[in-house]
């Protein structure tokens, strides 16, 4: 079974525009909560060390998207611990989004169809593809409902992956798939 893996390397740090405020904003929260209940310091302590190992793993997208989980989750249960209910929920949806913004990026291609990375993973079978071509580090997919999507990789990106063996496999599935 044929399978092929095509890491995606992100030349924007998005997460350093949102996520740096964010929690310095939630330690900032935390920090005036904390003048009525002492165990706020908590949250404003973890708040500050996720700060800062966020930017020590910034460059590590598996690291990042754990701590961002993990970081936002133990603020979240600290928050329902102080009956502030709204922001626990709030930091739990944090959590979430900020796990699925920074995970890896991969486009997985194999029989079944093409797992394209999105915010929410997208699979495209291969009766909705109409060509994959993957020629000078361009990736195009182009789909049935008229859609079309495109990635340009630096040429490392691709090392291991054979372009040619790549195309008369996708044309085969899409043979295949289309009779």
């Amino acid at each position: 079974m044929a399978h092929y893996l095509i890491n995606i390397t992100e030349k924007k740090k998005g997460y350093h525009i949102t996520g740096f405020p964010l929690l310095l904003m939630v330690a900032g929260w935390f920090f005036i909560i904390a003048q009525e209940n002492n165990i706020a310091y908590w949250g404003t302590g973890i708040a500050l060390l996720a700060f800062i190992l966020s930017f020590i793993f910034r460059n590590n997208p598996k690291k990042l998207a754990i701590l961002t989980l993990d970081g936002f989750i133990m603020l979240s249960m600290l928050a329902f611990f102080l009956a502030q209910y709204f922001a626990g929920i709030l930091l739990l949806v944090l959590a979430v989004a900020g796990f699925l913004a920074n995970r890896p990026k991969q486009i997985s291609i194999n029989e079944s169809g093409i797992l394209f990375p999105s915010f929410i993973p997208k699979k495209y079978l291969w009766h909705e593809v109409g060509q994959v071509l993957l020629k000078d580090d361009v990736l195009t997919i182009d789909l049935k409902n008229n859609h079309l999507l495109q990635l340009v990789f630096s040429h490392n990106e691709l090392d291991g992956i054979d372009k040619d063996q790549l195309n008369t496999f996708c044309n085969n599935q899409i043979a295949l798939n289309n009779h």
